[in-house]
C-alpha cells in the first residue's frame, strides 16, 4: 500500500522555567493509504502530545525540537513542520483532520453546530452559505442525528451526540487523514460501539486513514490494522492487531495484554502492571519501563534499545526480546 503520513524521530519538548523537559523522543512510524493504525499506551506515556505535534498545534511552553512530518498529498511530499501558518491552514481541516477526546472542550458553547459544522466547509472548500448549511445537514442525518438539529447548542446534546457532531465536523472535507484522540472516552459500552461502528463505516466510504489513539487494547482490537505501543515518550512495538495479541514482543506490551479481561476469567485476578511511569523530570538513561519489568537483564539499565524487526512487520525495542528473537532471525533461522 502506498504510504500517506510518515513520522520521523519526531521530538518535542516543554520548559518549565530553566529546565527543558523532553516528552516525545524520537517517534518514528509510519500509515498507508486506507490503513487504520492504533497508538496505545497509558495515559502520560505521550500519545497526545503526539498527536498534537503532527497537527501543529503545540504551544509554549511546549516546542517541537526535531523530526519530520511527512504527509503524501497526490504527488507532492510536504513536510507539515516546515510550512508556513497559511499553507499549514489548507491542509488541516481540510486534508487532515482531528477529533479531539472532549468534544464539549472543542465545540464552540454560543454557536450552533450547524454553524460550526458548515464553517468548516465554508472555510476549507469555500461553499456558500446555503450550501454549507445544506452540507451540514446532510453530515448530520449521517452521523444519525436529525438535521432538525442544525440550530440546537452544544450543551443541548448528550456526550455521545457530541462526539457524533465532531465526527461530521471531521469528515466534512472528506479528509485523507484522521486522528481521534480517545473519541469514546468517557461514554458506555453501547455509544463506544456506536462511534467506533460510525469511524469505521467513514473510513470505508471515504477510503482515509485513521490514526486511533486510545489506552484500551480491547477498542483497539475493534478498529484498527496495525498498533504502535507508546510508553514514556517512545514506540516500543509496532505489529498487525493479530500479531500484538498473538505474540507480543515487548515486555510492557505483554503486560497489556494480559490485563485485558476475557471471558472465562470470572473469579480470577487480572494481571496489574505494577509502579508507575516515570516522571518527565527523570533521566531517561536506559529502558523506561527497567523499572516495572519483570525480565529485565543488566543492559536495560544502561542503554536505550531502539526498534528492531523481529518478525515481518512486527518491531520491538527490547534487549529481552532481542535475546529470545533477534539472534534467531538473524542467523536466518
Amino acid at each position: 500500500m502506498k504510504t500517506l503520513l510518515e513520522v520521523e524521530n519526531l521530538q518535542t519538548q516543554f520548559t518549565l522555567g530553566k529546565t527543558a523537559i523532553p516528552v516525545i523522543k524520537g517517534v518514528s512510524f509510519s500509515i498507508a493509504e486506507g490503513e487504520v493504525l492504533g497508538l496505545v499506551g497509558e495515559s502520560g506515556s505521550g500519545k497526545t502530545i503526539t498527536s498534537l505535534s503532527i497537527m501543529r498545534l503545540i504551544d509554549p511552553p511546549g516546542e517541537i525540537t526535531g523530526g519530520k512530518v511527512i504527509f503524501h498529498d497526490s504527488d507532492r511530499q510536504i513536510d507539515l513542520l516546515r510550512q508556513s501558518d497559511k499553507e499549514l491552514e489548507n491542509i488541516l481541516g481540510n486534508r487532515i483532520a482531528m477529533i479531539f477526546q472532549d468534544p464539549m472542550t472543542s465545540l464552540n458553547p454560543v454557536l450552533t453546530i450547524g454553524f460550526q459544522i458548515a464553517e468548516t466547509l465554508r472555510v476549507h472548500r469555500r461553499f456558500s452559505r446555503r450550501d454549507a448549511k445544506q452540507k451540514a445537514t446532510d453530515l448530520l442525518e449521517k452521523v444519525g442525528i436529525g438535521g432538525h438539529r442544525l440550530y440546537d447548542y452544544p450543551h443541548e446534546f448528550s456526550g455521545g451526540m457530541r462526539q457524533r457532531v465532531m465526527i461530521a465536523m471531521a469528515i466534512a472535507c472528506e479528509p485523507k487523514l484522521l486522528i481521534a484522540d480517545e473519541p469514546t472516552t468517557g461514554l458506555d459500552v453501547t455509544i463506544q460501539a456506536q462511534i467506533l461502528n460510525l469511524l469505521r463505516k467513514f473510513q470505508h466510504e471515504l477510503g482515509m486513514s485513521i490514526i486511533f489513539i486510545s489506552h484500551d487494547l480491547g477498542v483497539v482490537a475493534k478498529l484498527a490494522d496495525r498498533v504502535a505501543v507508546m510508553y514514556a515518550g517512545r514506540i516500543v512495538e509496532t505489529a498487525s492487531v493479530k500479531d500484538i495479541f498473538e505474540r507480543p514482543q515487548h515486555p510492557y506490551t505483554q503486560a497489556l495484554v494480559s490485563s485485558i479481561p476475557r471471558l472465562g476469567f470470572r473469579g480470577k485476578r487480572l494481571r496489574t502492571i505494577p509502579g508507575v511511569q516515570p516522571r518527565l523530570r527523570e533521566n531517561s538513561i536506559g529502558c523506561s519501563f527497567y523499572p516495572r519489568c519483570d525480565h529485565r537483564i543488566g543492559i536495560c539499565a544502561i542503554e536505550t534499545p531502539v526498534l528492531e524487526e523481529f518478525f515481518p512487520q512486527q518491531s520491538a525495542a527490547c534487549f529481552v526480546a532481542q535475546t529470545k528473537v533477534g539472534g534467531r532471525l538473524r542467523s536466518g533461522q
